[in-house]
């Protein structure tokens, strides 16, 4: 009996798919998803990584499969980055906080964000978190089309050391 229930629990998780219906707050121009992929695939194992690059490849996503920014649900509905989202934008939701609600897998979702959205709702319950990958693209493409839209701290440290040299020049050439 307990057998028979443990198949019928998994055959139900196999069936289990995202749709436009997942999320709220959002345009359906440009929407695409994939999964639900069973399990957690919000971290960064090697099975996971392989998992989420498949499915981002999936909704034309090229780039890296590092994090632009994750946050942490706690089964709420609200999405709500830091990160202001525009235009493409690439998400992924983990479902199942723990397996509750009997299933406990992610899904991968592609939208245009239109201009400045701050958050979104994600409408099926057990949330545990989400991942932001990129925002603001046209596309993805290869070779950097997954390049967060907040630049890193070292980017910003590199355009200050930048500018400091541009003064000293500018400063010695003054004085001569």
């Amino acid at each position: 009996m307990a057998l028979g229930l443990s198949l019928l629990s998994l055959a139900a998780q196999a069936s289990t798919d995202c749709s436009f219906n997942d999320l709220s707050g959002i345009s359906s121009t440009g929407f695409a998803c994939v999964g639900f992929n069973n399990g957690n695939l919000l971290n960064t194992s090697t099975g996971a990584l392989s998992q989420a690059s498949s499915a981002l490849a999936s909704l034309g996503y090229t780039g890296s499969t590092a994090w632009a920014e994750k946050i942490e649900l706690g089964g709420g509905q609200a999405v709500n980055f830091s990160t202001v989202l525009n235009g493409t934008t690439w998400v992924a939701i983990h479902k199942g906080k723990g397996g509750a609600a009997g299933f406990n897998g992610t899904a991968f979702y592609r939208f245009d964000a239109g201009t400045n959205l701050d958050n979104f709702n994600f409408l099926l319950a057990g949330s545990s978190g989400a991942v932001l990958y990129a925002t603001g693209l046209n596309g993805g493409g290869s070779g950097g089309g997954g390049v967060p839209a907040v630049p890193e701290p070292q980017s910003y440290a590199l355009m200050a050391a930048g500018l400091a040299a541009l003064a000293f020049i500018a400063r010695r050439r003054a004085r001569q």
